[in-house]
């Protein structure tokens, strides 16, 4: 089995392209970066660089004006900054917009996809839907802008060809209420925003679950099963969430304090608001509690791990870890955890977001083991562990998950108190894998 890891390029560690940048040009498209099948391709002004094989390139902008290609797969895009170009393809692709300085922007998203029945995309918008409009350009194109008066504040998001065919006609909005919509093409040939129809009922497929303080679940409980899940908890209710099997999206907004579980796959989790439980399960996790007292808990078999926090007290439980078998690198601006055995050295990592700068995106307590639960383990004893035993100690149970939570609620943050997050409408970054 080949290993992959994700790249970020970070325009201010680029040192061999750092006087060519200086004179680059805010009006033009001075970055593309491109997802291939063998190698991804990164230009920087009149410069090509392949990735090795085992690199894949993630999709997030830099201040200039960029031009994002994605692949076949599922791609994620985050377009911060500058007037982007965004192209997904095939795939269930996430397409996340900010516009965090209040700058004039235009973002363009191509999304043709020439399969027969195309997958649906998502696009998160940093706004109420009650503030954009949707509008025609030249003969195909779509636009949703904002509505304000001051031309510098405006935000313009182009669907390329959208009125063409079907190609271009599979994407789901999410808007800054956590509301779902999707826009619609009427038998005339005229454009309507229609609110998604959504389930509470999972399958065994992709599924788009949407709920509310109005649903009840046995004990709180929902398991979305297996499949390629979106789900969207609006709730204020405590309750225990699972992705179930596959590429799973979580979105909790209430500020009831959640138990959330991705599960077998690629998963994202984001919550919002409340002190959260977030276990990403096996796969390359992206993780974000929000402003709470979150407590991530990670094991040596959950792959590569982001974190993105943006404050409370939280806590990061390495289990099945002692203090002697990790180390950790700072990458920039962010603080890596990895694993010294070299059986792990390409496996496993949990990178935490903005970890090295001592900002509100630091995770305040690392764990490595519980008192109660797990005995340190030498080296030595360690190399003599069976590899049933190996798989008792690296594997947890959602039993003993619960237990490890009450743990911390009890000894870390008194009682399991209920907190509105800092900043409740800005966006945690989604990183799709």
């Amino acid at each position: 089995m080949s290993l992959t890891f994700n790249a970020q390029y970070n325009l201010f560690s680029d040192i061999e392209n750092r006087s060519d940048i200086k004179n680059f040009s805010k009006e033009q498209i001075s970055f593309i970066f491109r997802k291939i099948a063998q190698q991804d391709l990164l230009i920087v002004g009149e410069k090509r660089f392949f990735l090795p094989d085992s690199v894949k390139l993630m999709m997030v902008d830099t201040p200039f004006n960029d031009k994002l290609i994605g692949d076949s797969e599922n791609n994620l895009f985050i377009s911060r900054r500058g007037n982007d170009q965004l192209e997904g393809g095939a795939g269930r692709d996430i397409y996340r917009i900010e516009h965090p300085d209040d700058n004039e922007r235009r973002i363009w998203i191509n999304n043709n996809d020439n399969s027969i029945n195309p997958d649906y995309d998502l696009l998160i918008l940093p706004v109420g839907i009650e503030q954009m409009n949707i509008i025609f350009k030249g003969i195909d194109d779509v636009i949703l802008k904002t509505k304000s008066s001051n031309q510098k504040e405006k935000l313009e998001i182009v669907f390329w060809q959208f009125m063409k065919n079907k190609s271009y006609q599979h994407i789901t909005i999410l808007d800054a209420h956590y509301q779902l919509y999707h826009i619609e093409v009427n038998e005339e040939g005229k454009l309507y925003l229609d609110q998604y129809d959504t389930q509470i009922i999972p399958t065994e497929k992709e599924d788009h679950l949407v709920l509310t303080d109005g649903d009840s679940f046995t004990e709180e409980k929902l398991d979305a099963g297996a499949g390629d899940d979106l789900i969207i908890d609006h709730s204020h209710h405590h309750r225990t969430l699972h992705g179930g099997d596959g590429n799973d999206r979580i979105i909790a907004t209430g500020n009831g304090n959640k138990w959330l579980y991705g599960d077998a796959g690629n998963d994202t989790i984001l919550a919002y608001e409340g002190n959260n439980f977030i276990y990403g399960g096996t796969g390359n996790d992206f993780l974000s509690g929000g402003g709470g007292d979150d407590v991530y808990l990670i094991t040596p078999n959950d792959g590569h791990t982001v974190i993105e926090d943006t404050g409370g007290n939280d806590t990061l439980i390495l289990y099945g870890m002692d203090e002697g078998e990790f180390h950790t690198v700072e990458e920039g601006e962010d603080l890596v955890f990895k694993l010294s055995n070299p059986e792990f050295k390409n496996r496993f990592s949990v990178k935490i977001k903005k970890g090295a700068l001592g900002a509100e995106q630091k995770i305040e307590t690392i764990k490595t083991h519980h008192p109660d639960l797990k005995e340190t383990i030498t080296a030595d004893a360690q190399a003599e562990m069976t590899q049933e035993d190996k798989e008792k100690r690296e594997n947890i149970s959602p039993e003993l998950m619960k237990e490890l939570m009450s743990y911390f609620n009890d000894n870390q943050s008194g009682s399991f108190r209920q907190k509105i997050a800092r900043d409740p409408d800005q966006l945690i970054s989604v990183l799709s894998h």
